[in-house]
């Protein structure tokens, strides 16, 4: 661990070097024209690893790493120090100023090299990662909630498909076409909006995924000394971790695609009750109807491959429909 006295010559110099706001180190009234703006970007990064820096343990590093980093930070000051002086009056004016712009820059790449390793460390050993674990982790279970209410609307927006599909059924095929095909065209978009969703959510538990994964490979280092009991427990917590995550990320996917075959479902249907209602008013002979009434309504209650789910099967759900409707039309036939 490094010394009480190391690590306060480290906080000294790094309340001097960021005492001055950025806006005053790259614009002065007193430069006229010359400014460093082009190194305002890499000043942020400096004055952000700083400030992390001051309310970390660094007290856990070694000596020699806080004399490293201490070091490393010497130069970009002595830079900064240079530039609050910076005087327009001066022989070659512009090329000092473009000095300092280069010298900086390499300065805060050379600091950054030097530094950025140890930041995740020292964060993870005040209990900042840990507490975003914990945070990610309610966010899974909260999206779990999420997921459980979606089945159940699901659910309750089939069951009323299937209503709208048997008043369909039992009206004229010519009356009421164009309201029914909007009803599917309108659960279509509102599905797509809702499948759009949970493509975000898997990318977003995918990309959580492969980060917790990175974290706990980094972070959760097993020590060369490490008993067998140490590292089962290391190893059993970056298991759980990333079984959590990746089991998030393959229901969110699933659902997205059992939501997207539902869209294109709805579509197919609103497309078909659309090509019905044409076919019908370009036909003046009943039976003409009547074939088309029954090649659109095998169309409309087939449950088309689409796709999105593995094991789909049109079944012999839709064949007893048809067979139901051609009775029905036979039956009306023979009363005429």
């Amino acid at each position: 661990m490094a010394s009480q006295q190391n690590v306060d010559k480290l906080l000294k110099l790094i309340d001097e070097t960021i005492e001055v706001p950025i806006s005053s180190l790259i614009n002065s009234s007193e430069w006229g024209k010359f400014n460093f703006e082009d190194i305002e970007d890499d000043l942020k990064k400096l004055f952000e690893m700083l400030n992390h820096l001051k309310i970390l343990p660094l007290n856990l590093l070694p000596d020699a790493e806080i004399t490293k980093i201490t070091t490393g930070l010497d130069a970009p000051k002595k830079t900064i120090d240079a530039i609050k002086k910076f005087d327009i009056e001066q022989q070659n004016a512009k090329g000092t100023r473009d000095s300092y712009v280069n010298s900086i820059k390499s300065q805060i790449d050379a600091f950054y090299i030097a530094t950025h390793l140890w930041i995740p460390y020292l964060a993870y050993q005040k209990g900042d990662v840990q507490k975003n674990i914990e945070s990610l982790n309610d966010s899974v279970k909260k999206a779990s909630n999420v997921l459980e209410q979606t089945k159940e609307d699901v659910k309750t927006k089939k069951s009323e498909i299937d209503s709208v599909v048997q008043a369909a059924k039992e009206a004229s095929a010519s009356v009421g076409v164009s309201h029914f095909s909007s009803n599917f065209k309108n659960e279509a978009d509102t599905l797509g909006k809702t499948a759009g969703k949970w493509l975000k959510t898997t990318i977003g538990l995918a990309v959580a995924t492969f980060i917790v994964t990175l974290l706990s490979y980094w972070i959760l280092d097993i020590p060369k000394d490490s008993s067998t009991a140490q590292i089962v427990q290391v190893l059993s917590t970056k298991l759980i971790i990333i079984t959590v995550f990746f089991t998030a990320t393959l229901w969110a996917g699933k659902m997205y695609r059992a939501t997207m075959h539902q869209v294109t479902v709805n579509k197919h249907r609103a497309n078909a009750l659309l090509t019905f209602q044409a076919f019908v008013k370009a036909s003046n002979d009943n039976h003409t109807r009547d074939a088309i009434l029954m090649e659109t309504t095998k169309s409309i209650f087939a449950i088309s491959p689409s796709g999105y789910i593995e094991n789909e099967n049109s079944g012999s759900g839709q064949t007893n429909v048809v067979e139901i409707i051609k009775s029905g039309i036979d039956k009306i036939g023979k009363s005429e």
